[in-house]
């Protein structure tokens, strides 16, 4: 009974460490998050200002429609190599065993 007793209480013990190491990987999961949220946050105010200075000089150069249609192919262009980027690292990572 005694060796019960005492394998119980060692269970315990054990589930309150790895409780205590889990609360602290979610601490630790949550302020990634939140610092990645705020770095995609500033790279987004970055992107948005280097168009619009982007289409500023072109205006000056191509006008309105031109400065437009470069703009969209170049974002086209940028969008379209992610997704190839992102394909290659899925399949990448999934023929990996």
């Amino acid at each position: 009974m005694k060796a019960v007793s005492e394998f119980i209480v060692r269970v315990m013990d054990l589930l309150e460490a790895e409780g205590r190491a889990a609360r602290r990987a979610i601490f630790r999961l949550a302020g990634a998050l939140l610092l990645l949220i705020g770095v995609a946050a500033m790279l987004l105010t970055a992107g948005a200002f280097f168009l619009t200075a982007l289409y500023l000089l072109l205006h000056k150069h191509v006008g309105a429609p031109g400065a437009f249609s470069i703009l969209g192919g170049l974002l086209l262009l940028v969008a379209f190599v992610g997704l190839v980027g992102a394909s290659h690292l899925r399949d990448k990572k999934a023929s990996t065993p």
